[in-house]
């Protein structure tokens, strides 16, 4: 599967390793591995406090589209 190269594309995670997997050569399950111990080593980081300084709170207020409720989150 070949992606278009245009501007403000957005792939799911399944297209992503399949144009991947095309690139390089790599099976599923090669990718599936890279991804997990990507997951994991970036949780032991964050965990250890590796990140402490790049990661901070953000607060954002958005308007629910259906109830029309100005909801704020962290």
């Amino acid at each position: 599967m070949k992606a278009k190269q245009e501007k403000n594309i957005l792939l799911t995670t399944g297209q992503v390793a399949e144009i991947c997997s095309e690139k390089w050569g790599t099976t599923r399950e090669q990718n599936d591995f890279i991804g997990c111990e990507s997951q994991n080593r970036a949780f032991n980081a964050r965990e250890s406090g590796k990140f402490k300084d790049e990661i901070v709170p953000v607060e954002v207020t958005y308007t629910d589209p259906k109830s029309g409720e100005k909801v704020t989150m962290i």
